[in-house]
């Protein structure tokens, strides 16, 4: 692709291609505005020059940092007035900003690497070998670090705000973090992860090729690395999803709050049953006793849910499955846990009303789909309506095709959770291990952590190039989670040595 058709995805697909006529469309493209647009106001430079790379980075920085925190303020009358445009602005396109942040790397990189590059050639004169080539590399990937130890060091001198602000995009909001906290940890995460799955691809590539050049033998070896890619995404985002899905049960305080909410908000879990598991965990709630400090947390979710209170009194639920539990079930009326303990399979259910753990997991399916349909909808049109809008009429069944896919892998991912957790504690545990307590088969070790990992696998429904972006997505956020709190927000040395 060359450098005057870089950037044409709005005006060429949207405005050139679908109200010009094809006369004033080859005019069009001919001018020296179209020049500019696609050119980043440059056409004279190359399209890796430093000055265009500076200007794509920097109109990226833009995109990703001020306009999503301009449309609130522009939008909402209550947003103006709690938050202020010309704050916002100043800490935006400060030198601790950021956009600078971003055009530092990208740019002050290309910038040191050009000027590196023409004091070599100066001195050596213009020879391209495979020696030269690799060199290349490395004055790369040396500018590229030492700028980006700057930018760093930049972003973590952003000056704090005076009055509350809004959050900068992909780093922990303002309200979570101490005074000592870095606001760029969660950017450098992703940046080192990215990084990192750069130099595995190119392992992956490098593993797989062939000795010979065929094209049958090239063919084999790119379906070779497709299945090690995809069979490796769902490995990383098992190990990443799992770890959320935990912490969000048993330590939602290592996820940011708008995680916590999406997640609950899809999976549609009342919080008493969470703040039981994590009073199981630790041991304040606890099967055969009366339990004082949180015996009321699902009496009165049962109430609610128009079942006797001795459903949720844990001093009343029988602690292992057998005889023994049918003639206590017997006497609080359930007919759905015929020898088996724990927790009456309706308070897992919730508002889905059913003893039945099938038509639960279904019906969970299906509510998650309709809100997975309305998430994906706008991910997968939005970037055709901008780059090829003529698809929606050439070919609708497969952008609905794609946004039905994603829609069913994340139905699957929480019907799955669900469905595992009803067959740990009703089959598996009771089954395979009758002496087993059900205070470890609902425990952390047990139905929930198997519910966690295996929920992680419904990522096979999707496109193998779908399945490594969600599994760098959700990587970060896993990894993340693994840092003390208090380490991080002691402001130590170590923690600013990690990070840079």
């Amino acid at each position: 692709m060359t450098g005057n058709h870089i950037h044409t995805s709005f005006f060429d697909h949207v405005f050139v291609r679908g109200v010009m006529s094809s006369s004033d469309r080859k005019r069009w493209k001919n001018s020296y505005i179209w020049d500019l647009i696609s050119t980043e106001g440059l056409p004279h430079l190359p399209p890796g020059h430093p000055a265009r790379v500076t200007v794509r980075a920097g109109s990226l920085a833009v995109a990703l940092a001020v306009v999503p925190s301009l449309v609130p303020l522009i939008t909402s009358k209550h947003a103006r007035k709690k938050f202020k445009i010309s704050e916002l602005l100043k800490r935006e396109f400060g030198v601790n900003g950021f956009p600078f942040a971003l055009m530092l790397v990208f740019g002050g990189g290309a910038w040191l690497e050009w000027g590196w590059n023409r004091a070599k050639a100066t001195r050596s004169g213009d020879i391209k070998n495979d020696e030269s080539f690799k060199r290349s590399k490395r004055r790369t990937a040396i500018s590229t670090f030492v700028v980006s130890l700057w930018a760093i060091y930049r972003l973590r001198n952003h000056r704090k705000p005076t009055q509350p602000m809004a959050d900068i995009p992909l780093t922990l909001s303002v309200d979570n973090l101490s005074s000592k906290t870095s606001p760029s940890l969660d950017l450098t995460i992703i940046f080192c992860v990215r990084a990192l799955d750069a130099l595995f691809q190119h392992a992956i590539r490098g593993r797989c090729n062939s000795e010979h050049s065929s094209s049958d033998t090239e063919r084999e070896d790119a379906e070779k690395r497709a299945k090690v890619r995809g069979h490796l995404d769902v490995f990383l985002f098992t190990l990443a999803s799992s770890r959320i899905m935990w912490c969000f049960v048993y330590q939602p305080f290592r996820l940011p709050q708008s995680y916590v909410k999406w997640i609950n908000a899809l999976a549609e879990i009342d919080n008493r049953l969470v703040l039981t598991l994590r009073a199981l965990r630790a041991g304040t709630w606890r099967y055969g006793e009366q339990s004082p400090a949180a015996r009321h947390i699902l009496t009165s979710y049962a109430v609610e849910l128009g079942y006797p209170a001795g459903w949720g009194d844990p001093a009343k639920l029988p602690p292992i499955s057998g005889p023994s539990a049918d003639k206590i079930w017997q006497e609080l009326g359930v007919r759905s846990r015929s020898g088996c303990g724990g927790v009456p399979c309706e308070l897992v259910h919730g508002d889905v009303m059913t003893p039945s753990c099938a038509v639960n997991a279904l019906t969970r399916w299906i509510r998650a789909f309709m809100k997975a349909f309305l998430i994906y909808l706008p991910v997968h049109t939005i970037p055709t309506l901008l780059v090829n809008p003529m698809r929606f009429l050439s070919d609708p069944f497969s952008i609905l095709t794609a946004i039905s896919r994603s829609s069913a892998f994340l139905a699957t991912f929480v019907g799955t959770i669900f469905s595992t957790i009803c067959l740990s504690r009703t089959v598996l545990g009771p089954k395979l291990f009758p002496n087993l307590p059900h205070q470890t088969i609902d425990g952390p070790l047990g139905g929930v952590a198997l519910g966690c990992i295996t929920c992680c696998l419904s990522l096979y429904i999707e496109r193998g190039k779908r399945r490594g972006e969600i599994a760098l997505y959700v990587l970060p956020r896993a990894i993340r989670t693994l840092f003390k709190e208090s380490w991080l927000r002691s402001g130590s040395l170590s923690v600013e040595l990690v990070e840079k």
